[in-house]
């Protein structure tokens, strides 16, 4: 079997709730076992056309933009564009 390489690149979210967020961006979904100890990892929901991103959750099924880490749990206040 043949794994997927991953490669990460930097992103910058701007939200109401938390302002600035930094975090690691995957265009190719995420397994715990590709997380390291202590970053958390979240599914970025695409807007119906794919972009901009509309939200950041534990799990994406529709619209599923890409995958993010992050140093820091985000979702004691989930961030959504509404």
């Amino acid at each position: 079997m043949r794994m997927e390489s991953m490669e990460l690149q930097h992103a910058v979210f701007e939200t109401e709730e938390k302002g600035r967020v930094d975090a690691m961006w995957s265009d190719v979904r995420l397994h715990a076992g590709d997380i390291p100890d202590g970053w958390h990892c979240y599914a970025v929901r695409g807007g119906d056309g794919g972009w901009p991103p509309c939200s950041i959750e534990k799990t994406v099924w529709v619209n599923h933009a890409g995958d993010i880490w992050i140093g820091y749990n985000v979702l004691d206040s989930p961030m959504r564009d509404e």
